[in-house]
């Protein structure tokens, strides 16, 4: 049913046909003239898009709330809210839903809006990493801050996928993975697992997961350990150890369970951003 006055009160591609029956009211029927508008994504300079898009920058773009609750139709996707509010939400269900609590995330002046539509689709998988109350800012070029991690610094970050520099209450991403040719969704949740750590103890390494794999920092680029990092990379240091065992988790527990030490504490220990997590189901 539909109300004649209200122009969207039927769904794209149906019109409000009069009811016999009633004064205002009426029956939504497919529209026979109705031309589909453009896909999410798509180019619309020189066309309309679908319901719920929006015309940004030449192509159609979630047509974001300011707040959470409403409808929406692209479940899965993320939407940031206002330039002032900056907390994201996910459609799920057809709702938008609060995301990552209260973790706020600005994108710099490099980021185009394709960049920023492209690595939300990554951070809508990487909830868990989003930490209620910090802010982080995400950079789509390097930025050659002179500092990073720790204090370790690398001179040339040119051919990097991702890196992740923090000082003080400031904490930014550079993400260059989309230019270089990296595994993009992996680099996300790496960098995202050395946010993670500083947020919950001000360090990139996190002292109970080292406790749990034995990890020790004997200089730079070297570790000892108990049990093996799940990847080459991870042995440079116990900040590269967790983030790598950040990574390969978020892309499949499973990949990880063989590894016994780090994947109980990715699962069972109360700092673990996937504490309480089901693991591996198969």
């Amino acid at each position: 049913n539909c109300v004649l006055n209200k122009a969207n009160d039927c769904e794209a591609g149906y019109m409000c046909v009069a009811n016999s029956q009633s004064r205002f009211g009426g029956f939504c029927e497919v529209d026979p003239n109705y031309v589909a508008g453009a896909t999410l994504n798509a180019n619309c300079a020189n066309a309309t898009c679908d319901s719920g898009l929006k015309c940004i920058g030449g192509k159609c773009r979630i047509n974001c709330p300011s707040y959470y609750g409403g409808q929406c139709s692209y479940d899965g996707i993320l939407c940031q809210g206002s330039s002032t509010n900056q907390k994201y939400m996910i459609c799920e269900n057809e709702q938008w839903q609060s995301f990552g609590g209260t973790a706020k995330i600005t994108w710099g002046n490099s980021c185009t809006d394709d960049d920023q539509s492209y690595y939300e689709e990554l951070l809508s998988q990487n909830e868990q990493l989003m930490i209620s109350g910090t802010t982080l800012t995400i950079n789509c070029e390097n930025t050659n801050e002179n500092y990073t991690s720790d204090g370790f610094q690398i001179s040339d970050r040119t051919s990097l996928c991702g890196f992740f520099m923090y000082k003080e209450e400031e904490r930014n991403i550079d993400l260059t993975c989309h230019k270089n040719g990296c595994d993009c969704a992996g680099a996300i949740s790496h960098e995202m697992g050395h946010n993670y750590a500083v947020s919950i103890g001000g360090s990139c390494s996190v002292e109970s997961f080292n406790e749990v794999v034995g990890c020790q920092d004997v200089g730079e680029g070297d570790a000892i350990f108990d049990e093996a990092p799940v990847s080459e990379y991870g042995e440079t240091n116990c900040k590269e150890f967790f983030a790598e065992a950040i990574r390969i988790y978020s892309e499949d527990p499973c990949k990880i369970k063989d590894y016994n030490k780090q994947y109980e504490w990715l699962t069972t220990h109360p700092d673990s951003p996937f504490y309480g997590d089901a693991g591996c189901t198969t």
